[in-house]
């Protein structure tokens, strides 16, 4: 290691972990909430409990989130769960603020002091194999992850978090399709050290990519089989037939590997602690329009049922952007790529496409079946009839050229226009295209952030040394 890499790593340990003052706030926010509980389920017996990074000594300075839990006996079920243990702890602790979030069951969140809690239901199983619903294993991993943990591999978690989260690739849920912060913990525990997980994602990962612990070899086969589209295969130590890293996707994994190559390749702390972007709208657009001529981005605001679950909602986004990038792909409009955006606050989100142009003006090229095939005459007469002619490329395929079905990108959103619906989307409230239309859609830093990442393609680590060539 570079004695540059090696200062970088060592200066932000100490600013990666938290306060004495966070510690203590968080105890009494943990303590607050144990007791209101406690008082709520009195007659209950249940367990609860402190789990999460808090409870494993793995929590980011800036950044603490309780995780409690209330292990519920599994004879009361997941129906109890639902029918009964939410409207008990909302009333528990109805004075903090709290709002009901969904994930494989109903649970609770709340503020106090600066501090988000998640108060999550759990059915008490005798280990983690048995368990029915995912957070039911959460208090095996606690058990795990502190029995193998120690301050130094603490402080090594905290970089790779940290890390992950610069270069966005962190965090399970749907939006991100990520890294959890089990996973980060089994992947320190497996390399020993931050830098060695970089190293190995830089220069061995291949997708899929295989790991796993001493000892859990065995359950490789098995995980294969029940994820086989996992870009990434790690076993639960838990409970062995679970894939860890099911989440991850081969978008995501790639950024992470990217990130690692580039942080390898010439080290900064700006991987950890990244400066704010100077960007205005006028630079956006000269960034984005740098060259001969702009490409054509689209962003389509869709209406959103903003109450509920936010994973809930990110799914339906993502499903409706992947239908119309591939119906338009279908369809020989060759879009560029696309993307979305969600603040997961308000009601109206956005679907991104980008074109080489906003005006279709050449003919399309068409492509039909090989020569020898039933339908190919199909496809010859359907040419012959709407005035075009055909020819037969080196491969044996018929082809042929056709006039676009609509001119502009506009009128292509238009007629698209019924596929931006679902439970929770309701709709297209507003079309723009265009850079400079597109970078004032939303005010708000998230949405600053995500044009610069996804639309103009500069990762946040990456942001100052940008700018400063722009200089």
């Amino acid at each position: 290691m570079s004695e540059k890499l090696k200062k970088i790593i060592e200066d932000a340990k100490p600013r990666l972990r938290p306060s004495s003052d966070e510690v203590e706030r968080g105890k009494k926010v943990y303590s607050l909430i144990e007791s209101r509980l406690k008082e709520a389920f009195r007659d209950y017996g249940f367990e609860i409990t402190l789990q999460g990074s808090f409870a494993k000594g793995t929590a980011l300075s800036g950044d603490l989130d309780l995780d409690v839990f209330v292990l519920i006996p599994k004879e009361y079920g997941k129906k109890w769960i639902k029918e009964n243990f939410i409207s008990m702890a909302l009333e528990a602790v109805r004075d903090l603020n709290p709002g009901v979030r969904y994930a494989e069951h109903p649970y609770i969140r709340v503020s106090v002091d600066g501090v988000e809690a998640d108060i999550v239901p759990a059915l008490k199983v005798s280990r983690g194999s048995e368990a029915e619903t995912a957070t039911d294993r959460t208090p095996y991993h606690t058990e795990f992850v502190l029995r193998h943990m120690d301050e130094s591999l603490r402080d090594e978690v905290r970089l790779l978090k940290r890390f992950m989260k610069v270069a966005n690739v962190y965090g399970a849920e749907v939006r991100v399709g990520g890294f959890s912060g089990y996973l980060v913990e089994l992947l320190i525990i497996k390399y020993g050290s931050f830098i060695r997980v970089v190293e190995d994602a830089a220069y061995r990962w291949r997708i899929p990519v295989e790991i796993y612990l001493e000892g859990y070899s065995d359950a490789m086969e098995d995980i294969k089989n029940i994820y086989r589209d996992s870009a990434m295969f790690f076993p639960d130590p838990v409970d062995p037939k679970r894939n860890v890293a099911a989440a991850v996707s081969r978008k995501t994994l790639s950024k992470f590997i990217v990130a690692s190559k580039l942080f390898l390749d010439d080290p900064s702390d700006s991987y950890f602690f990244p400066k704010e972007p100077g960007l205005d709208v006028g630079s956006i657009e000269k960034i984005y329009c740098s060259g001969s001529q702009c490409t054509c981005p689209v962003g389509v605001v869709v209406r959103l049922n903003s109450s509920e679950s936010p994973d809930n909602i990110w799914g339906e986004i993502k499903r409706i952007a992947r239908r119309l990038y591939r119906s338009l792909e279908s369809e020989g409009y060759e879009p560029l790529r696309y993307g979305f955006f969600w603040n997961e606050q308000g009601d109206l989100g956005l679907i991104y496409v980008e074109f080489r142009d906003c005006m279709f003006r050449d003919r399309k090229i068409v492509t039909g079946p090989p020569a020898h095939a039933r339908d190919s005459l199909r496809f010859i007469k359907k040419q012959l009839s709407g005035g075009y002619g055909f020819w037969i490329d080196d491969s044996g395929r018929v082809k042929g050229y056709r006039s676009w079905r609509y001119g502009s990108v506009t009128d292509l959103i238009e007629a698209k226009k019924h596929l931006f619906t679902g439970k929770n989307i309701y709709g297209v409230a507003k079309v723009v295209t265009g850079i400079r239309d597109l970078a004032k859609l939303f005010g708000d830093r998230s949405y600053r952030e995500w044009l610069i990442e996804e639309v103009l393609g500069i990762p946040k680590y990456l942001w100052d040394r940008f700018q400063q060539t722009l200089m």
